[in-house]
């Protein structure tokens, strides 16, 4: 969030109020707008003029086009200028595009937060290809456009429970590399019904302009990588003007159909 600290502090000078000493304090605003199911599936809707179409490549098929919705627990946080916090809805959505080299995918909790994933299939697997984030806090957008290795599995082809690789993706201003892991094959249930899994843990550490590990455990659909769980923590620090500003976000995700909105 460095790029972020800086922009709120040159947006702050215009709302400092002096007190007595000539000790200045920063007085802001923030709220958080949450993206409901039915406002996601109308966006998917308007957006069904975009071209959609299936992968070659032989890896594995792709789940449905649509909008998957999520049982949700968690939230961000930022502690700068007296902190604030922002909660996640009960209920948000992930919506699922072909492309032509796979798929990409984006969970939008709140208008001021989202992300967006590229996701390519190729023999070893689904790969990630480019990760688009972004954050708001007091009314001040941070975007990060990532692009990662080849290489870099989301849902290798052929998961052996001890399998590991390694991940880098590169924003420009961040770098993020870790491993990932195949902890177990085991199965889950979404709507009454058991779905086998494969259950994949990706540790990773921040370096440059944020700096802090993150832990991410995701349970994909054997058959064509649909998530159906996912449990993420990241706790990054980057510096600015007022001090080290930390930034922290806590959620899991947990499919509640195997059926998309479209």
């Amino acid at each position: 969030m460095r790029r972020w600290t800086r922009r709120v502090l040159v947006g702050a000078g215009v709302v400092v109020l002096l007190a007595a000493g000539g000790i200045a304090y920063v007085v802001l605003s923030d709220s958080a707008t949450p993206v409901d199911v039915e406002e996601a599936v109308e966006r998917y809707r308007d957006d069904g003029d975009a071209t959609s179409s299936t992968t070659t490549a032989p890896a594995r098929q792709l789940p449905a086009e649509g909008v998957y919705v999520y049982a949700t627990e968690g939230d961000e946080r930022i502690d700068i200028l007296g902190g604030s916090t922002h909660g996640y809805p009960v209920e948000t959505t992930v919506t699922i595009r072909h492309t032509a080299c796979g798929l990409t995918q984006r969970w939008a909790p709140l208008d001021e937060r989202w992300d967006e994933e590229e996701v390519c299939t190729t023999d070893a697997g689904r790969e990630r290809r480019s990760l688009r984030t972004h954050h708001e806090f007091f009314g001040i957008s941070d975007d990060a456009d990532f692009t990662c290795e080849a290489g870099y599995l989301l849902f290798p082809a052929e998961p052996e429970v001890g399998d590991t690789w390694t991940t880098s993706c590169d924003s420009g201003d961040t770098l993020l590399t870790g491993t990932a892991e195949v902890v177990e094959l085991e199965a889950r249930t979404v709507g009454g019904q058991r779905v086998d899994t494969v259950h994949l843990r990706v540790t990773e550490q921040a370096t440059g302009g944020d700096d802090g590990p993150s832990s991410d455990d995701y349970w994909l659909r054997t058959g064509d990588g649909l998530l159906v769980e996912r449990s993420s923590t990241v706790e990054t620090r980057s510096d600015s003007p007022v001090g080290t500003a930390t930034y922290t976000e806590r959620f899991t995700l947990r499919l509640t159909s195997l059926e998309p909105r479209t």
